[in-house]
């Protein structure tokens, strides 16, 4: 059977969809603020600027789901399975991801703040430029993200897992950064490649003069400070 189309639909307000086989059914555009998906298998489905605002979609399964532009303000995702879902661009604040399966998803330049994320499996995830500041990360599992830019000030990140994420900048022309309050390990901090450069310039037979020191207006002149983690605070 083709899948269902929910597009023509004025809305789906508060519509009661608990547990319904939804697999790769059509929501673009549509209003479903309010409604209720708990358990549903929503595999595959297009969700481009579907409004969620309010919906509760705990335990559902969101597996390669676009939600593209979607509005997720207060929407409950805790439990679902979201991986190598597209949420790029999404946005809306105080959203629940808490224990979700985000593994492999897209949040590329989402603006989801003062989002629940608790115990959230974010691996290899794309969170570029996204903004997540005031989150609740706790014991959230970043193993392997891309942070390029994301912001994620004044959130709560106690133990969660850094280990291979990329957080440093790609562009040089980006703004200072704050220092993390919080700072991953040194091994999840690999330096830019201009950096790897520095560094190899000033440990280079030629780069030191008198005696094998620097001096101190040679290493001013040419050492430019370190720039902090991109991850934004």
């Amino acid at each position: 059977a083709p899948a269902a189309d929910f597009g023509p639909c004025s809305h789906l307000r508060l519509a009661e969809l608990r547990r319904q086989s939804l697999r790769g059914a059509s929501f673009d555009g549509v209003d479903m603020r309010g409604a209720l998906l708990d358990g549903a298998d929503l595999r595959g489905a297009s969700m481009r600027s579907a409004v969620m605002a309010g919906a509760s979609a705990r335990g559902a399964r969101l597996e390669g789901a676009v939600m593209v532009s979607s509005s997720l303000s207060h929407a409950n995702l805790s439990r679902a399975s979201l991986r190598g879902a597209d949420l790029t661009m999404a946005a809306g604040e105080g959203a629940s991801f808490e224990a979700a399966d985000l593994s492999d998803a897209s949040l590329l330049v989402a603006t989801l703040r003062r989002g629940l994320w608790a115990g959230a499996d974010l691996q290899r995830a794309k969170l570029a430029h996204a903004d997540l500041s005031h989150g609740d990360f706790r014991s959230a599992d970043f193993r392997g993200a891309v942070l390029t830019d994301a912001s994620f000030r004044s959130a709560n990140v106690e133990a969660a897992d850094f280990r291979g994420a990329i957080p440093f900048a790609a562009h040089a022309h980006r703004p200072a950064l704050a220092t993390c309050p919080r700072p991953l390990p040194a091994h999840c901090a690999p330096l830019s490649s201009a950096s790897h450069a520095r560094r190899r310039h000033r440990h280079a037979p030629g780069a030191l003069g008198g005696g094998g020191r620097q001096s101190d207006r040679h290493r001013a002149r040419h050492v430019p400070a370190r720039r902090a983690l991109t991850v934004k605070l």
